[in-house]
């Protein structure tokens, strides 16, 4: 991909944890890291979580996959950690306004900071303390700058300025938009925009801009899992990653 960094240490075993993993995004993850030879996996729902059971009967039939139903504090999670002894950690934590509005049976707030910030921090801290840290593959957004006032953009920007600074390997994916005819979800918005964007992004691709088509373009929640994936296992990849730097590398 000719992205530069630390190499990631070769292991026997590759053990997964997926922080988020009731999401678009991450529903697609778990379900394609299940086929992963090589790899256990720990799909993390909350433990109040009114999809709990629903995840059971889910990963039942998934040989190499598990939940993990650590509880959203500071001791729980490192020892959940320790537990696992994960070599990889997906955050693909993220909420929306939304669901920030409407009553939610949950002892966390659904909102940016608390949510798509606070817990993402929590699990940083207790990776930091492991013996062994994971590699971490952040899932953050395009747009995201230092000098940015919006409230989602802000949050990614500030864990990716706590990632430089952490003392594990890690990668931070800026995606475009996340969308497709298979999200429960109802983001009309986004869907909206993401299907009006596709063919002046396919005529840019056809003009040569293949690398602008690429970062650029909606993809739907398999999609971004794979190249997450091709992402996480690349000994090259390190630091802030476009989906075009995987796709096309």
């Amino acid at each position: 991909m000719g992205i530069n960094g630390p190499e990631v240490d070769a292991q026997p075993e590759e053990r997964i944890l997926v922080i988020g993993a009731t999401g678009y995004t991450g529903r697609a993850l778990v379900a394609q890291l299940s086929s992963r030879a090589s790899a256990r996996v720990w799909a993390h729902v909350r433990p109040d979580s009114s999809q709990l059971s629903q995840w059971k009967a889910r990963v039942e039939p998934w040989e190499n996959v598990e939940l993990s139903t650590a509880a959203w504090s500071d001791e729980a999670m490192r020892a959940e950690l320790e537990r696992i002894a994960a070599t990889h950690i997906f955050l693909l934590l993220g909420t929306t306004k939304a669901r920030g509005r409407s009553a939610q049976n949950s002892a966390i707030a659904d909102t940016y900071e608390a949510v798509d910030y606070g817990l993402t921090h929590l699990v940083l801290q207790a990776n930091k303390g492991a013996p062994n840290p994971a590699r971490i593959i952040y899932l953050s957004s395009l747009g995201v700058s230092p000098k940015t006032t919006n409230p989602y953009l802000k949050v990614r920007a500030r864990i990716e300025a706590q990632l430089q600074a952490a003392p594990a390997s890690w990668v931070s994916v800026r995606a475009s938009f996340i969308s497709g005819p298979d999200r429960q979800e109802s983001r009309p918005l986004e869907r909206i925009t993401a299907v009006a964007s596709k063919p002046l992004l396919r005529l840019a691709g056809a003009l040569g801009a293949r690398q602008s088509y690429e970062r650029y373009r909606p993809r739907t929640g398999d999609e971004l899992a794979a190249l997450l994936i091709a992402c996480a296992f690349d000994p090259t990849a390190h630091g802030i990653v476009h989906l075009d730097d995987i796709a096309c590398g």
